[in-house]
This record gives C-alpha cells, sequence and structure tokens, in this order.
C-alpha cells in the first residue's frame, strides 16, 4: 500500500517548478583550460596581417579578418551556413547624397570640403552566419551582418555593388558568429567601420544618416594613419573573389601593419589601381597638401620614410 504522506511528498516534487537561477555547466578549472588551448590556438595558428592586424585609426585591440574567423571555424569542427534575413532592392531608387571631407593646406586643417550628387539603385542585405559543428550538425553559434549601398563608401555607385555589399554582409556575420560562439570579443574587435574622424559624420546619403567619429590625431603629423576611404577601399578589395590571391596577401600585409600611413596608402591604392585595372576607379584621393602617390614599380614598406 505505502505511506500516503510520503506519496504526497513525492507529487510536490514532481510538480515543484525548477529553480529561475542557471547554474555553470563546467568547473572554473576547465574553462580557464579552454581559453588557454584557445590562445595556444591563436598564437600558432594565425597569422598577424593575414588573419587579423590592428587598424590603423581603430583602436588597440586587433580586428579579427575574414581569414582568421574562416581558420577558427574550421579549427573548432565548424562551417559557417549563411541565409539572408532581409534585403531591399530597388534598381531604380533615385538617392541624393552629400559627401563632407576634411581639407588639409601645408599638413593643417582647413575646413571641410563637400561633395554632392544623386545616384540610381538601392541594396541593402541583412545576413545570418549560423556555425553549424560538422560532427552532429548542431548550431553551436549565429551572428547578424549587414551592408547598405546607403554607406558612405557605396553611395556615389549603389549599381556596381549589389554583389559587393551582399559579401560584405556575410563577412560582418561571419566574424561576428566566431567572435560570439567562441568568446573571442576579449581578444578581438570585428569592424574598422568606426574611422579616426577624417570623415564628417554627416556624410551620408539623404536615407541614411551618417555614422560615428572616432579618435582623432593632432593635425600636422606626417605619420597621420590613412582615412576611413582609404581603409574601406583597401578592405573592399581584400574581399573580391577575382583578386589574384598574392595581390590580395599583400594587402592584408600592407592594412595590418601599424606603421601605415596615410601618404603610403595613398600609394598603395594607386599601385593597385594600376596593376590591377578591373578595381574600380572611385577611390580615395591623397589628402591635399601630401606629396603625390608614388609611381615606382612598387610601394614602399610600410615602416620606410622615405
Amino acid at each position: 500500500m505505502g505511506d500516503p504522506a510520503v506519496k504526497e511528498t513525492e507529487a510536490l516534487e514532481v510538480q515543484r517548478p525548477e529553480h529561475s537561477l542557471m547554474r555553470p555547466v563546467v568547473s572554473p578549472g576547465h574553462l580557464v583550460e579552454v581559453h588557454k588551448e584557445v590562445a595556444t590556438l591563436i598564437a600558432n595558428a594565425l597569422e598577424r596581417g593575414r588573419d587579423y592586424g590592428t587598424i590603423p585609426g581603430a583602436g588597440d585591440k586587433p580586428t579579427l579578418l575574414k581569414p582568421g574567423a574562416e581558420r577558427l571555424s574550421i579549427a573548432f569542427g565548424t562551417f559557417p551556413r549563411y541565409s539572408i534575413v532581409a534585403s531591399e532592392i530597388d534598381h531604380d531608387r533615385e538617392t541624393e547624397w552629400i559627401k563632407r571631407k576634411k581639407k588639409w593646406r601645408n599638413r593643417e586643417f582647413d575646413g571641410w570640403e563637400e561633395e554632392r550628387g544623386s545616384s540610381l539603385g538601392l541594396y541593402r542585405y541583412v545576413v545570418r552566419c549560423e556555425l553549424v559543428r560538422r560532427a552532429d550538425g548542431a548550431i553551436v553559434g549565429d551572428g547578424l551582418g549587414s551592408a547598405s549601398t546607403l554607406e558612405s563608401k557605396y553611395i556615389d555607385r549603389p549599381r556596381d555593388c549589389e554583389n559587393t555589399v551582399l559579401k560584405m554582409a556575410e563577412k560582418r556575420a561571419l566574424v561576428a558568429a566566431v567572435l560570439n560562439a567562441f568568446g573571442l570579443s576579449d581578444r578581438f574587435t570585428q569592424d574598422v567601420e568606426d574611422g579616426d574622424g577624417h570623415e564628417d559624420p554627416q556624410s551620408s546619403g539623404r536615407q541614411a544618416k551618417g555614422g560615428k567619429s572616432g579618435s582623432k590625431k593632432p593635425a600636422g603629423r606626417r605619420d597621420e594613419g590613412p582615412t576611413p576611404d582609404q581603409v574601406a577601399l583597401i578592405d573592399e578589395w581584400i574581399a573580391r573573389d577575382d583578386l589574384p590571391e598574392k595581390l590580395r596577401g599583400w594587402l592584408r600585409t600592407r592594412l595590418a601593419d601599424q606603421a601605415l600611413t596615410r601618404e603610403l596608402a595613398a600609394g598603395i591604392i594607386e599601385k593597385t589601381r594600376r596593376d590591377y585595372p578591373a578595381t574600380r576607379e572611385q577611390e580615395a584621393q591623397p589628402v591635399e597638401g601630401e606629396p603625390p602617390p608614388m609611381d615606382d614599380s612598387d610601394a614602399p614598406e610600410p615602416g620606410s620614410r622615405g
């Protein structure tokens, strides 16, 4: 028969809701051990300049680049799976835009230079990247990335950039997923979208409000870093599918070098345009007062000053 009091107690225990607080599923020692393994992986498997790098004007924390995110995904036994969450495509959308950039005279700030224009076409993508474990197909993490031709670096030529903004959204989603899934936000930042203040934050199309302004360096310094437009252009070339791998690696190394100056960035852009004519012609020009791009057979190493 059994004791009725015992049965009543057992029934209450079954009905009792679980505690609302979540508890750790691993011990502190195991967590520390995993973090040490991740640090060893980053030190031995990732290469500065190819997989990550410190971007001038974007802070001191290294930026995780697409190749690094791909290598980390492979190392953790996952592969990326992309899906378009939202999109906006209008081939005939007319957008009036205004770009404002700093002017320099004799290496001193000399006000703002304004450029106005209009363009046809609007392309916007929001992409989700899911990291799928190869062993069992489980989703271990995900991230969102977006890109639009309303961004200042695309707004003057949107019809040429539909595929570019889709690839950029996928890249941003992949990096976000890797940082989220593997807890790497303390080691890497994601992107270089927040520049160093050389562009006016009001620069944008009328349908979008501008970005953020970052830290500013004193005007007139010869070793001033590249402008956000220069960084964005080099980063865009790196993302091109049809770029020769040798040139892609060369650009990654140059972009990640902390000694990269605005003058040297202008020379790199000029060299890439000259050697690879398929690249777009609308890139950032050297600021007023800076020497013109070099025209020798190869751009100088970023550490040189001559």
